[in-house]
């Protein structure tokens, strides 16, 4: 469709969408804290006190798949997650605009 036969609207969300997905990194999942034992029979996470870590899940063809965050990735990979919610809030706004153009019969 021709952006002048677009409404205000999805105009706005066509270019929200455009900036987003041009200008940043991407991914998608989840951040979740963990406590885990590292494994080193002195350590004071065999006791009581475990290590937190920040791991990232996600769903893969069934399959659930987390990796390790590091401290200095943090930060980084925090904003990913974020611009990929926005850009997928985006794409729902969008969808559900075209859904009643359909329902309503109309261009």
């Amino acid at each position: 469709m021709h952006r002048s036969k677009m409404s205000e609207r999805e105009r706005a969300l066509h270019s929200r969408l455009a900036q987003l997905v041009s200008s940043c990194e991407i991914i998608r999942g989840t951040l979740t804290n963990r406590k885990i034992t590292c494994g080193k029979s002195n350590c004071r996470c065999t006791k009581a006190d475990k290590h937190e870590v920040v791991c990232l899940v996600r769903s893969k063809k069934g399959h659930i798949e987390q990796l390790h965050v590091s401290k200095d990735w943090e930060k980084r990979v925090r904003q990913w997650v974020r611009q990929y919610r926005l850009i997928h809030e985006g794409l729902e706004r969008l969808s559900c605009i075209y859904w009643e153009k359909i329902r309503n019969r109309q261009e």
